[in-house]
């Protein structure tokens, strides 16, 4: 159960690095 759970908090976390990775990729190409 505890496995579950760090896992879901791992993927979430590795989820929003992604997104904010994704987000400061798209401001640099916009020139902001």
């Amino acid at each position: 159960m505890l496995k579950g759970v760090n896992l879901g908090n791992y993927t979430l976390r590795a989820l929003k690095l992604s997104y904010a990775r994704c987000i400061l990729n798209n401001q640099q190409s916009m020139g902001l």
